[in-house]
């Protein structure tokens, strides 16, 4: 019974974050550069190794 409160605790709080906060695609993160590089994950790419974002995946996708 503690493991299903704990699993629905946290599908609670992943679905809050998700309501809540502003999602970016690769490209819209592409489209808001000055002058963005011809691949357009690279912004997204460079900043989730650096730590700055995360991506999370949702029916297999990030």
């Amino acid at each position: 019974m503690a493991q299903l409160n704990k699993r629905l605790r946290r599908l609670e709080i992943m679905q809050a974050v998700l309501e809540l906060g502003e999602w970016l695609t690769a490209a819209q993160i592409n489209a808001r550069q000055k002058r963005p590089p011809c691949r357009r994950s690279q912004p997204a790419s460079n900043w989730k190794r650096r730590g700055r974002i995360y991506s999370v995946t949702v029916s297999g996708r990030a």
